[in-house]
């Protein structure tokens, strides 16, 4: 029986990101916009059960879980061609819908107040799953709600999985726009920022990281001398 993995979306570049990479899969396995395999995907013995459960009516659904505290770009993916793809039990905007500002400080803490209702959601997602390999978390580590709520619930995660909290983490930092200075000191300042994420993650399995190897931020010669 294939493992199952199960990808949890947080926060405008965590859903975002998200999103695109579901999008690839989708087309690895097959799996049309409506959630049904394709003709020339329908022989063979394709691990879908991966990424995906199929319903009743043979639908594919993403195992995904998405989250934001402010609702436009969850909005955007549901008003999208994708929009009837998710289960919409598995996604939860804050009531209030204000966001965190930009403000790492106010995506924790909101994260404290919302924690038990993200984890009944991923203990409903995860129940029953005998052979649960473990979750993909995509946030971003800069700005308000993904490295906010990412931090603060991390180690929820490893208490209630621990037998299974392998963690990928889709790093996603953002230049454009950030207060980073120029050249060589931005090597510094990215350091920093996965420093503290990656700090006490006694299970970090490692990265996974998303850049163009050509043009222009992406490819900076100063960045490929990241070490991880």
């Amino acid at each position: 029986m294939p493992r199952q993995i199960i990808t949890v979306q947080v926060g405008q570049y965590g859903n975002q990101i998200g999103m695109e990479f579901r999008k690839q899969i989708c087309l690895v396995h097959g799996i049309g916009k409506n959630g049904l395999l394709e003709d020339f995907a329908t022989q063979g013995g394709d691990k879908e059960d991966v990424f995906f459960y199929q319903a009743d009516d043979q639908h594919y659904i993403p195992r995904d879980l998405l989250m934001d505290l402010e609702p436009r770009v969850i909005n955007g993916i549901q008003n999208s061609v994708y929009g009837n793809f998710y289960n919409h039990e598995n996604v939860f905007v804050s009531d209030h819908g204000g966001g965190a500002w930009n403000n790492w400080a106010s995506g924790y803490h909101q994260g404290e107040q919302v924690v038990d209702d993200i984890m009944d959601m991923v203990d409903r997602e995860a129940d029953g799953k005998d052979s649960l390999e473990g979750f993909v978390l995509c946030h971003s580590i800069s700005g308000g709600t993904g490295s906010g709520i990412g931090a603060n619930n991390l180690g929820s995660y490893e208490v209630s999985f621990a037998l299974h909290f392998h963690v990928v983490k889709l790093v996603i930092v953002g230049l454009s726009g950030c207060h980073f200075s120029q050249g060589e000191q931005v090597v510094d300042d990215i350091m920093d920022m996965v420093d503290r994420e990656a700090d006490g993650s006694d299970s970090l399995e490692g990265f996974v990281l998303w850049h163009s190897i050509s043009g222009g931020t992406g490819s900076d010669p100063f960045l490929v001398k990241l070490e991880f």
